[in-house]
């Protein structure tokens, strides 16, 4: 999925194999922000599935965790959504829009950070 939008990005472009390597290693090691804390690893995959549609890259970083040990959310405190620096406010406008949409839809509604 990565490759696929480093392609997209750079299409046309005239790059070397270094150059492909660096611009991969920078879309692969971008810092993640934070944006949303969920108590339910189902509502967590929804936002993920909202932000994806969306064209945001989405990381769900203890996903497997919680899927594995759901007892152990709340002390991991939380499913944590993230999403790339630059995509930090549209992610949490779509997520609040998802929210507001959708009221309800969780027992413990995400926070967004």
């Amino acid at each position: 999925m990565a490759r696929l939008a480093i392609q997209h990005e750079h299409a046309g472009k005239d790059f070397s194999l270094s150059d492909w390597r660096r611009v991969a290693l920078q879309a692969i090691f971008a810092p993640m922000i934070t944006v949303a804390t969920c108590n339910d690893p189902m509502h967590a995959q929804l936002l993920k599935s909202v932000l994806e549609d969306s064209g945001i890259q989405v990381l769900i970083p203890n996903e497997h965790s919680a899927q594995t040990m759901p007892h152990l959310i709340l002390a991991m405190g939380g499913i944590r959504l993230q999403v790339r620096q630059e995509d930090e406010e549209t992610a949490k406008q779509l997520i609040a829009e998802f929210n507001a949409a959708t009221p309800g839809s969780d027992t413990f509604p995400p926070t967004i950070t």
